[in-house]
């Protein structure tokens, strides 16, 4: 089963994480569909690390990763770092067993 959480995005300071909070071996994340007026905006993704270049996501975009195969990713690692483009929303996260 799926293990789903949400967080607080914005374009001010520094981008935020994506921390996985299981052993998951694929992590789907971007705005949350429950959000009023969704989709509200585009959205930036680094990855792997924070200074890395911003990739423009289309706004309602989800993102999958995986970790290379036969591997998982584990509690506490960062996958990626997001942002908007404008303003702030609330994204979510869903983690894969």
């Amino acid at each position: 089963m799926a293990k789903t959480s949400t967080f607080s995005v914005d374009n001010v300071g520094d981008p935020e994480p994506v921390i996985i909070d299981t052993n998951c071996t694929e992590v789907m994340f971007g705005e949350d569909p429950s959000v009023a007026n969704f989709p509200t905006t585009d959205w930036t993704l680094r990855a792997p690390s924070k200074t890395d270049t911003p990739i423009r996501q289309e706004i309602g975009t989800q993102k999958v990763m995986r970790p290379p195969k036969g591997h998982t990713f584990d509690i506490g690692q960062i996958v990626a770092y997001v942002a908007t483009v404008i303003g702030t929303t609330t994204f979510r996260k869903w983690e894969l067993p």
